[in-house]
Order: C-alpha cells, then structure tokens, then sequence
C-alpha cells in the first residue's frame, strides 16, 4: 500500500493513452475535449450549490447540498484525470479518485435514501398555493370582524364617553345646587347656636351640636365629590415638576395639622415627574392627612421618598399609623368606603381621588399595611412625556 501511494504521480510503468491503439487525431481530441467539458461543468456545478447553501441557510436539507457537491466535483476530478491521461497517464491516482468517487456516491444515495421520507412529505407549489389562498381568506375574515368590533368599541366607547360626562355633569350640578341650601341650614344652625347659647338645656345644645357638626359633613362630603367629578373636565395639562416643589406646597397647606398632631415627617430623595401640578398636590396631600388622622395614640411618623426606575418614578408615603388588614386592600379605594366608621373624621372619597388621578396620569397605585404597623401607600408616575393620549 506504501508503494502504491509513493508511486502514484509515477507514469513510467503505463504509456500515454495516445500509445495505446490507434488513435486518430480527432477521435482522441474528441474524448480530451468531452471529458475537460464535463470536469469543467462539474466543477461549476459545485460551486453554484456552495453559493446557494450559503446565501440561503433557510432552506431545507442545507447538508445535501454539500454532499451533492462533493459528489458532483468527484466525479468532475475523473473525468479531468481521464484528459490528461491522453499525456500523462497516471492510472494510480486516476483509480484512487475514482475509489474516492464512489465512497462519495454511495453515501449520497444513503442520505438520500434516509431523506426520502421527510422529502416526500413536502408540500407541492400547489398545495402551498391553496394554502395561501385559504390563510388569506381567513385573514380577510378576521380583518373583517376585527374591522365591526372596532366598530363596535368606538360606539361603546362614545357612549361611555357620554355616559361619564353626563355624570360628571350630575355630579356638578347635584353638589353645587346642594351646597346653597346646606350653607342656608348650617348658617341658621350656627346662629341658634351662639344666639340662644346657655339659654337651653343640654340636651338642646347637644341637639344643635349634632346638626351642626352633621351639615359640615355634608358639606365636605359635597365638596369632595365636586373635586372627584372634575378631575377629567377640569384637569391641568401636564409638564415637568419637582416633587419637593410639590412636597413644599403640600407641608405649608398641613402646616397647622402637622404641629397640633406632634409629627415627625421625613422626607427621602425625590426625583422630577411630568403630570398635572394641581391633582398631584392633591394626591400628596390626601395622602400625608390620612397618615395624620390614621395616627392610632403616638404622634405620626410619615415618611416619604421616591425611586426611577426607567421611565417611571415610583412614590411612596409610608407611617406607623393603626394600619388594616390587606383584605380590604381594594375597598379602602371605593368612593364612600370607610374601614374605620365615624370616629375618624373624614369624607371616604380621599382616595378615590388618589386612585382616579394616578390613573389619569397612566400609573399604578397600590398599599400594603398590616394592623398596628402603619400603611405605605405607592404609585407611579411618568418621568417624561407617556404616550398615553394624555394632555402634554
């Protein structure tokens, strides 16, 4: 075996094929010329596999591609050696190539043969022309009922939009219309009660304290549910703010229930946010006075700080206050719901409007609390412009 790979460029025991027989001229050109032809084209062949194999690395059975090629440019290499045997006629490396051609050939016909199966189940042009056809129809379909839901939503949403607005008219209407009857009531209440003061028993006094003290409610209770039906109709357009802007405002406002209350208020870092100046003071300070009131025996200790986090910027106002239980998480920011009855002054609607504005503002809010260790109540808020719809 060493011998016949030492010899195998050696053309000294064979003579050139144009020395065996006899040759015409144009019979030996004619198989020179067919087989350089060939090796030409089988070459070719190859490489136009290799340029598609790489270009299109999608297609299916990609390693055929290379075996094919191998297999072609074999063949190719026998019929080029089979030209220059004509003048150099070098029998050994001519029938090791062949060799070499033949393991290539058989082991194209076992992957062909193990592909069979998968290359017999694709699908013909027109079955994949059917199938357009079909996903097209059916795209239309769904385009078309996507199409009478939209339609569908926008006159729900129109009627929605009515709907609200003729409730926050309502609203408005119900709650100022009330409040010149209720401030008639409290006034003459008022007026009994420092014009006939020491003049009726106790009892009448208590009467008239009750009534007074009920007409303010009343009164609040109005004016908290004018404040929540305008949040929309008469809200700001939103810009840049600085929350310790807004927490300065907010304390100053507080003032007096701060220092009556004993407490202790610290605040973190803040960071700028882009809303409504006016609804966010509100939420603020909704939020800081329920921490006043919510206090249990101990003075209040309120702390309130603010993170980024990407494009929002997360609040959170936390106390040592009495606290809840987390089951009435939701409740507590329903209009008119009040966890803790009436010996805690206050309208119940606070945070409902915390709720309405944060979502205007296309945040969250949330609470967690536990009873007798406080609450801490987050939201977020967008740092720069959201696209929303919203005001800007």
């Amino acid at each position: 075996m060493s011998e016949f790979f030492s010899l195998i460029f050696d053309t000294s025991d064979f003579p050139a094929r144009w020395h065996c027989g006899n040759w015409s001229d144009g019979h030996g050109w004619l198989h020179v010329v067919s087989d350089a032809a060939i090796a030409a084209a089988y070459v070719s062949i190859p490489l136009t596999l290799v340029f598609v194999a790489r270009r299109r690395r999608d297609l299916p059975f990609i390693p055929m591609f290379w075996l094919f090629g191998a297999f072609i440019l074999a063949c190719g290499a026998c019929h080029l050696l089979e030209a220059v045997i004509f003048w150099h006629p070098m029998y050994r490396l001519a029938g090791l190539v062949k060799l070499t051609t033949a393991l290539v050939s058989w082991a194209t016909v076992f992957a062909l043969l193990r592909l069979l199966p998968a290359a017999l189940t694709l699908r013909s042009p027109a079955d994949l022309e059917r199938e357009v056809a079909r996903q097209t129809k059916a795209l239309r379909a769904q385009a078309a009922a996507n199409a009478t839901l939209a339609s569908e939503i926008e006159i729900k949403n129109r009627a929605l939009e009515r709907s609200n607005q003729d409730l926050a008219m309502f609203a408005h209407v119900v709650s100022h219309d009330l409040q010149e009857p209720l401030r008639t009531v409290t006034g003459y209440l008022q007026l009994i009660q420092r014009r006939y003061a020491n003049q009726l028993d106790s009892d009448a006094d208590e009467f008239i304290e009750f009534a007074v003290d009920g007409a303010k409610r009343m009164r609040a209770l109005l004016e908290d549910v004018l404040d929540y039906s305008r949040l929309d109709s008469r809200g700001e357009k939103f810009a840049r703010i600085e929350l310790s802007e807004l927490m300065d405002e907010v304390l100053t406002t507080l003032d007096t229930a701060v220092r009556d209350s004993g407490a202790e208020i610290e605040i973190g870092p803040l960071s700028a946010v882009f809303g409504d100046r006016t609804q966010l003071v509100q939420v603020l300070q909704n939020l800081i006075a329920n921490s006043l009131r919510f206090c249990g025996d101990a003075p209040p200790k309120i702390h309130i700080s603010a993170t980024r986090d990407d494009d929002w910027c997360t609040v959170v106002v936390r106390d040592h206050g009495i606290g809840f239980d987390m089951k009435y998480a939701d409740r507590i920011f329903t209009m008119f719901q009040r966890l803790h009855g009436r010996e805690i002054e206050g309208t119940g609607i606070g945070l409902a409007i915390v709720k309405r504005v944060i979502e205007r503002h296309g945040g969250e809010l949330w609470v967690d609390s536990k009873p007798g260790e406080g609450a801490a109540f987050s939201f977020t808020l967008p740092i720069s412009a959201p696209d929303t719809g919203l005001p800007t």
